[in-house]
């Protein structure tokens, strides 16, 4: 379907959506200045690797030499693409078993997925540590992991669940009247469809994850800490370019991941495809 020209939409004209529009915008450039100041003092720190004149990869390389950041980063990925896998299992499949079934099956799972994303991650971690206690659970990454599928499960099933198009519906519906019923055969006939969903809402949940503090800081024991919690600790010695220099890694890291879903499978993944034609 082509676009509508700017000057042709109506809508496009409406004085109330266009100042809402500059005022949401201002309001983000706004907010994202501090990251902008901290992803420029991270190549302020001092180094022998000159970029330009006052920048350096000091800080990068120094963060690169560090064996906690190393190892907590390294922590923070296992569990990121645990959690995404379990997330995937725990939200994704049950967002396309809640659109078969459909009626009130699918409203009651809806619903009880809205749950994690509405409740502090502080009250998740609280909760999530005291039961692992009083059951005498092992509180290591594998705990973690299945922590961390709390919300990613959450995440990954609304991000499935907007993917399931009219497309996907009607490739149900035929399923349904040719009684293909078994699993394998519903999985023939969805993969291609929802692939793309699928992938991004494990792609979210590992995003998420990688960036967790709330409930990993009432999970984690000593030597178990995540880059998030490692760089939390580091903060009573005050700021520092290394600090920044791990901080907008992660962020470069999450916003790779970002862009790859885009990339390759477009908005489609994120069910903005069908909205926008």
């Amino acid at each position: 379907m082509a676009k509508t020209p700017l000057a042709a939409n109506p809508r496009a004209l409406c004085l109330p959506v266009r100042t809402s529009a500059v005022i949401s915008a201002g309001i983000l450039a706004l907010c994202w200045l501090p990251v902008i100041e901290a992803c420029v003092a991270s190549f302020k720190g001092p180094g022998k690797v000159a970029l330009a004149e006052g920048f350096s990869l000091g800080a990068y390389l120094t963060a690169v030499d560090d064996t906690a950041l190393l190892l907590s980063a390294y922590r923070s990925l296992t569990v990121g693409i645990g959690s995404a896998l379990l997330s995937t299992i725990m939200g994704g499949s049950v967002a396309i078993a809640a659109h078969v079934v459909g009626g009130r099956v699918r409203a009651l799972l809806t619903l009880f997925y809205v749950f994690p994303l509405v409740t502090p991650d502080v009250m998740i971690g609280l909760a999530l540590s005291h039961t692992a206690a009083e059951f005498g659970a092992p509180v290591n990454l594998g705990t973690l992991i299945v922590a961390h599928s709390v919300f990613g499960s959450a995440l990954c099933f609304f991000v499935v669940t907007a993917g399931i198009d009219e497309r996907v519906s009607a490739a149900l519906d035929s399923a349904v009247t040719l009684s293909l019923s078994r699993l394998d055969h519903l999985a023939h006939v969805l993969r291609p469809l929802l692939t793309p969903a699928i992938v991004a809402g494990a792609c979210v949940a590992l995003i998420v994850s990688l960036d967790d503090f709330g409930v990993t800081y009432f999970m984690v024991r000593p030597g178990q800490a995540t880059l998030p919690v490692t760089l939390f600790g580091r903060l009573s010695k005050g700021l520092t370019t290394q600090a920044f220099a791990a901080a907008c890694g992660l962020a470069f890291v999450n916003s790779l991941g970002v862009v790859w879903i885009l990339k390759f499978y477009g908005e489609r993944a994120f069910g903005l495809g069908e909205a926008r034609q």
